[in-house]
């Protein structure tokens, strides 16, 4: 995604919101083209301008996430921060979404069924998302919000883990890894219409930080609705993750 179709994203979603402001609000789409700091800075003017058209309310979206190699915003390198300060002076989320990776895995050639959404873009997607955590971002931006599809690419089940092994390395950070996913991060239900996972991003990061979403194209949106209306959860909890969190981290009417 380059500066250019980001500004003509951002465009096409004010025109769509505008004529129906009282039911739809968009998100501004951010350059992520890799290259140098001038690229960065590209993305960070994106996010202004969808915060301005959108309005305070706007999030400075990531739609098709990151490839391997271009890591324009998920990446801690000082050439690479336009975009996290330019959204925490917001007080705007981005959300990271997957997309086919510059240089796909070598591990799953042969293997078709295994490439894109089975497994290859969560890997991706919560590799760049620990870049985040592990290169120390959140220390120099401590209310940098992100958003995870998919209950977390998995980072919720590994918390321990990370900790653990964050130690053992040496690692430099003025918290556990773990404790940035929990203040940092939140997570959708995106693609996930399963009990199991939902519990466990629940019980690691609260509910209060979990949010409904669907999917779609790539998954049912009716499916993904009877699921959230049928999984076991206390009505409160429902109502929040259905409703009140992205309310409140989006800055929408509720």
């Amino acid at each position: 995604m380059t500066a250019r179709w980001a500004t003509v994203s951002i465009a096409l979603a004010l025109a769509a919101c505008s004529g129906a402001s009282e039911r739809l609000d968009g998100a501004g789409q951010v350059a992520n083209d890799g290259g140098p700091r001038g690229d960065a800075g590209s993305g960070a003017d994106g996010s202004s301008r969808a915060d301005a058209g959108f309005g305070a309310d706007a999030v400075p979206g990531v739609d098709g996430g990151f490839g391997a190699d271009a890591a324009a915003v998920a990446d801690a390198n000082p050439e690479r921060v336009p975009v996290q300060e330019r959204a925490q002076a917001l007080g705007a989320a981005i959300y990271i979404h997957p997309t086919d990776p510059l240089t796909p895995s070598r591990a799953l050639d042969g293997y078709t069924g295994l490439r894109r959404a089975t497994w290859e873009w969560g890997f991706e997607t919560g590799s760049h998302a620990l870049r985040l955590v592990f290169g120390g971002l959140f220390d120099r931006f401590p209310r940098a919000k992100i958003i995870l599809g998919h209950l977390g690419e998995t980072l919720p089940y590994l918390l321990w883990r990370f900790d653990s092994r964050a130690k053992l390395y040496g690692v430099k950070l003025t918290k556990p890894p773990s404790q940035y996913v929990k203040d940092n991060f939140m997570v959708t239900t995106s693609g996930m219409c399963s009990a199991e996972p939902l519990a466990c991003a629940i019980s690691a990061l609260g509910h209060d930080r979990v949010m409904f979403a669907a999917d779609y194209p790539f998954e049912s949106t009716s499916e993904a609705a009877h699921f959230i209306d049928n999984v076991s959860l206390d009505e409160k909890v429902r109502s929040d993750i259905c409703c009140y969190t992205a309310a409140r981290v989006l800055k929408l009417p509720s």
